[in-house]
């Protein structure tokens, strides 16, 4: 009985974290970078159509730089605004706040070099 009756207390208890959730293939399409980048590929591809290694190799360059930046944009404004956790919205059903729209803003915005710059704060988890 006191199994059931410790079970259903906790049960009822609840707790709420604040959710964010950000739309990281629209960011990765409309991020300024990608466009500059995607040229520079183009570029590369005619000049080294021997060199497949150096292709992929700077693709994946920038491909890491682009993803390092959304990250880092989307973990500042979700801090902004409060949220508990962030997640991408195709891993999401149902809930949170759509933020996309803020963190594009902020990632078309803000210079490449003052991305770089910033410290993410020491108890944030990127999964």
């Amino acid at each position: 009985m006191k199994f059931l009756f410790l079970f259903l207390t906790i049960s009822s208890l609840s707790f709420s974290l604040n959710c964010g959730v950000v739309d990281t293939k629209n960011l990765f399409s409309t991020y300024y970078k990608t466009s500059i980048f995607e040229n520079k590929i183009d570029k590369i591809e005619k000049e080294n159509k021997d060199n497949p290694s150096l292709i992929e190799e700077k693709k994946e360059e920038y491909f890491s730089e682009i993803q390092r930046d959304i990250t880092l944009a989307s973990i500042i404004v979700g801090k902004e605004e409060g949220f508990d956790i962030l997640m991408d919205k195709r891993a999401l059903i149902y809930g949170g706040k759509d933020i996309t729209e803020n963190v594009k803003e902020f990632l078309n915005n803000t210079k490449s070099s003052e991305l770089k710059g910033i410290k993410i704060i020491k108890d944030t988890k990127v999964l």
